[in-house]
């Protein structure tokens, strides 16, 4: 008898594990995107169209009045934003500033320019332009593996990696 609950015991503990969640993958939680050239109610309609096609997307909301689309990630995903620039050229128009928020954890090498690591869609961003502030956070998240989320402009059209240049960091609660 003793064996039977202990047998039962350990696979009910092998099923949690299992199925017991994992902490988040570090992923871009929402884009916010200019859209030059948006004039009315039409545009901003096939604008919405092309950016619901981008990878991780849950929701989006057109800012006619500002000129800007605001992408939010669908649960657990991570935005795919590198399609975004070209989504809005599809629809007609013109890309502009990208700012995303990114979730991930920070990783930085002696004399190396400190890179957020976004698995949720296999990425690194290079953090560029930082302020000391900034800088001196990043690199004491950086040393600490602390999860961190960060603010900032994205820069696609860098050579080697694609560029956030972090206006906000904070530790992940």
């Amino acid at each position: 008898m003793k064996r039977g609950i202990l047998r039962n015991g350990f696979a009910l503990l092998a099923f949690a594990v299992l199925v017991a969640p994992v902490p988040s993958e570090a992923r871009i939680e929402s884009a916010t995107v200019v859209v030059e050239g948006m004039a009315c109610p039409f545009c901003a309609f096939g604008i919405e169209k092309r950016l619901k096609k981008v990878g991780g997307v849950g929701s989006i909301e057109v800012n006619l009045g500002a000129g800007s689309a605001a992408l939010t990630a669908s649960d657990e995903d991570s935005i795919d934003v590198s399609n975004i620039p070209e989504a809005i050229r599809k629809a007609g128009f013109t890309p502009g500033t990208i700012e995303v928020t990114a979730v991930g954890t920070i990783s930085a090498e002696d004399g190396e320019r400190p890179l957020l690591e976004v698995s949720g869609i296999d990425q690194e961003l290079l953090l560029v332009n930082l302020s000391d502030g900034i800088e001196r956070k990043s690199a004491e998240f950086a040393a600490n593996g602390v999860e961190v989320r960060v603010i900032g402009v994205l820069h696609l059209h860098l050579e080697e990696l694609p560029g956030l240049e972090a206006a906000k960091i904070e530790a992940v609660e």
